[in-house]
């Protein structure tokens, strides 16, 4: 997650500071990007917004910035004890 903000940021070429500004954070968006404090999910909401990309996306939870379908990730990417078929309920 971490490396998509800063990814993103670069892609760009924003500077980390003015994202700071912009979130009122200053210093903790660089913490936050280096891993050293989590990040918040008002944050993630906020800081996916200033980017155009969906949260799901910041979070490495998807492929696809625009939050398409077909390439969103499975859930055994990231969780390989999710169950991936239904299972009756007795």
């Amino acid at each position: 997650m971490n490396n998509n903000i800063r990814k993103l940021r670069k892609e760009r070429g924003i500077h980390g500071t003015h994202i700071a500004k912009m979130l009122n954070i200053t210093p903790t968006f660089g913490e936050i990007e280096r891993g050293k404090k989590r990040l918040r999910a008002d944050l993630a909401s906020r800081i996916a917004g200033i980017f155009g990309v969906t949260v799901d996306y910041l979070l490495g939870l998807s492929d696809d910035p625009n939050g398409n379908a077909s390439a969103t990730s499975t859930p055994e990417k990231h969780n390989p004890y999710a169950l991936t078929s239904k299972v009756p309920v007795i």
